[in-house]
């Protein structure tokens, strides 16, 4: 009999960021290292990890305007993948939103958009958006045609219902 797979979720936080810099987009490493007065208020970060070390982590911005989420990095090492990492990443951003907001009767309901946006190849494309679809994405876009040998930028929304959240 094959041993458990065993990942542990945490919340990073920016004392904690830089243990998790080789599985954030570069780019969006940078933006949370400069956003560090507002990050525990603007951004939702979690990390997953297994006995060997960090596996993968998701990071999103709160848009507190409208009470949306941008998801702007999600990413589990390769041979990591395919275990359950990704999807208890978006899980856990879904859980962290239910509790975390305090959503007044009409002014944004019970209602929250998740949304990513994303432009890679095809043969990732696929892949991805079978992974949004497994894990409550249900509307997808292209916001811009491929043109030469750059991917077509596309985007995915999910719509959650926070107060059915909690249940799961």
């Amino acid at each position: 009999m094959a041993a458990e797979y065993k990942l542990t979720y945490t919340r990073i936080s920016t004392r904690t960021l830089s243990r998790w810099k080789e599985v954030i987009i570069p780019y969006v490493y940078d933006e949370l290292l400069n956003e560090k007065e507002a990050f525990d208020e603007d951004y939702i970060c979690i990390g997953v990890k297994d006995s060997d070390g960090p596996v993968g982590a998701l990071a999103a911005h709160i848009e507190q305007l409208v009470g949306d989420v941008q998801i702007l990095s999600i990413y589990v090492e390769p041979d990591k993948r395919r275990r359950g990492a990704g999807s208890g990443l978006i899980k856990r951003l879904f859980k962290l939103m239910a509790n975390t907001f305090v959503w007044e009767k009409g002014e944004y309901g019970t209602d929250v958009y998740v949304k990513t946006m994303y432009a890679l190849p095809a043969e990732l494309c696929k892949n991805y958006e079978a992974f949004l679809k497994a894990n409550r994405f249900t509307q997808f876009y292209i916001f811009e045609k491929a043109r030469g040998r750059k991917p077509s930028l596309r985007g995915a929304d999910a719509k959650l219902h926070l107060t059915d959240i909690g249940d799961e």
